[in-house]
């Protein structure tokens, strides 16, 4: 049958008038980028947080201009997978286990490792069963969002919670048990670099003071655990402890013949030049003393990267970039038993027809009445609070944010003209309100912010944790709306609007 094109599309859909609408970007700004983006070698176009058409649409124009797998682009490294667990028969408990549904649903999305947000609503209705038991590990789905009420709700179902949680936080003040793990100084743990990082890295953080208080890497409870249960849950745990675990990590990478520990700059340029040649010279002869030297030196790489290998980096039917990713439309088929297609499109919030499903778009949300919610929120994180227990360190709170002059509150960057029009100044206390419910900030005026836009950081705002974080601020994310799950199972919020009056 036949199929809209991309080519066609982006004619019809994405003309400069209609675009500048869209964007508020003039015209001769978008044509003057676009023609710098196509003429500049190599051009790279970037995309931040967001769905997988965000995605897609961003490396659409890098394919265009041809900056996939070449120096200054997009470059896929190659996968160093984790060594393999020992191989199981599983016991009665294990099969039924392993045949049950998941209770987030993801085997219903298309490239969903987890939907957490989905869960709150499982549990409540008891679906596809009730739970009895939940374990928490660096999570806190009781601090205040779109989710936070529900979260509440449905952990008062379940009969038997235990946080892991470093520090106290609104979860373990529901847990039943609380086994707090090391902080991230006091702990043994793998540090692989982010997808986006060229090279194979494996870095391996180790402690660098002793535990200030009673607790236990988490790794450790659980073995221990294991190995106090006996029979098959014994004999599946053969590690002494978490270090075991690394190491046996670090023997993987050992047998991949390749790569070395991380060096300085001179030494490292002499180790590229060897594997260039079709040599490879580590400075260790076993696992053991490689090992060793990650202790070290603080890690492994892998800092050659060989291009042209497109069966490595286009893994699509075509063995080419997809435009239309039949990668995509296969997933969604396989979904579609009775609702059809669109169907399953829609549950997933897609709401354009099925050709442009499976390409790159722009789908804009739904939106709230301007006219009492003149202004859009946009809920950002801060370098010094990301990661989830920044407020708890009082250093970070006292740096939190150079760029406006704040730090041990929240704040609402505002561009001055907005301001001005809403009468307020710099430093006034104001609250910034949806149509789910407001917040009370502090002004900022800053140059950088754009002028339909209130930007407001996350990760403030709890009512649970230590001296430093509880009741400190406000959190962005308690008067978001709430959101649906996109193609890979992530929470995408919808636009919320907010108006922003004196406190």
């Amino acid at each position: 049958r036949q199929h809209v094109g991309f080519r066609n599309r982006v004619f019809q859909d994405y003309d400069l008038k209609k675009v500048s609408e869209a964007t508020g970007v003039p015209e001769e700004t978008i044509l003057r980028v676009g023609r710098e983006f196509a003429s500049t070698k190599p051009a790279l176009a970037l995309v931040g947080t967001g769905g997988i058409y965000d995605h897609a649409v961003a490396h659409s124009l890098n394919a265009l201009v041809g900056s996939v797998e070449v120096p200054g682009g997009v470059l896929i490294r190659p996968e160093v997978s984790d060594a393999p667990w020992p191989h199981l028969s599983p016991d009665r408990a294990a099969e039924k286990g392993l045949a049950a549904p998941r209770v987030d649903g993801a085997e219903v999305v298309p490239f969903a490792k987890g939907v957490v947000q989905s869960l709150p609503e499982a549990i409540l209705r008891g679906e596809p069963y009730r739970l009895q038991a939940l374990l928490f590990h660096d999570a806190n789905p009781f601090f205040p969002g779109p989710w936070a009420e529900k979260s509440r709700e449905a952990l008062d179902k379940i009969p038997f919670i235990v946080s892991f949680s470093s520090f106290p936080d609104e979860t373990t003040e529901y847990a039943d048990l609380v086994l707090p793990d090391h902080t991230y100084l006091e702990r043994w743990q793998d540090a692989p670099a982010p997808p986006t990082f060229p090279f194979s890295v494996y870095g391996l953080r180790q402690p660098v003071a002793s535990p200030v208080y009673d607790t236990r890497h988490s790794g450790d409870v659980l073995m221990a655990l294991a190995q106090k249960m006996g029979g098959t849950m014994s004999g599946a745990f053969t590690w002494g402890g978490f270090t075991d675990v690394l190491k046996e990590d670090i023997r993987n990478l050992f047998e991949l013949r390749r790569g070395n520990v991380v060096m300085a700059e001179s030494e490292e340029a002499w180790s590229r030049l060897l594997e260039r040649t079709g040599w490879w010279a580590p400075t260790y002869r076993s696992a053991e003393e490689l090992w060793d030297q990650m202790v070290e030196k603080g890690g492994w790489w892998d800092a050659r990267y060989d291009f042209g290998e497109w069966n490595r980096v286009f893994k699509t039917p075509s063995g080419r970039f997809e435009l239309y990713s039949q990668h995509l439309e296969d997933r969604i088929r396989k979904l579609a038993v009775n609702g059809g297609m669109e169907g399953v499109l829609e549950k997933l919030g897609v709401t354009v027809g099925t050709d442009l499903a499976f390409m790159p778009h722009a789908q804009p949300p739904k939106e709230e009445d301007a006219s009492e919610y003149p202004l859009y929120l946009q809920p950002y994180e801060l370098l010094a609070l990301s990661g989830g227990n920044g407020a708890e360190l009082p250093f970070l709170q006292e740096s939190l944010a150079p760029h406006v002059r704040s730090s041990w509150e929240c704040w609402a960057e505002i561009n001055r003209e907005v301001a001005s029009r809403l009468g307020v100044s710099d430093e006034d206390w104001v609250w910034v309100e949806s149509p789910v419910g407001r917040i009370k900030v502090r002004v900022r005026l800053y140059e950088g912010a754009t002028e339909d836009v209130v930007g407001i950081p996350v990760g403030l705002g709890r009512r649970a944790g230590g001296r430093w974080a509880k009741d400190r601020g406000a959190n962005p994310n308690a008067i978001l709306r709430a959101g649906l799950q996109d193609t890979n199972g992530w929470a995408v919020h919808p636009v919320t609007r907010v108006k922003v009056y004196k406190a």
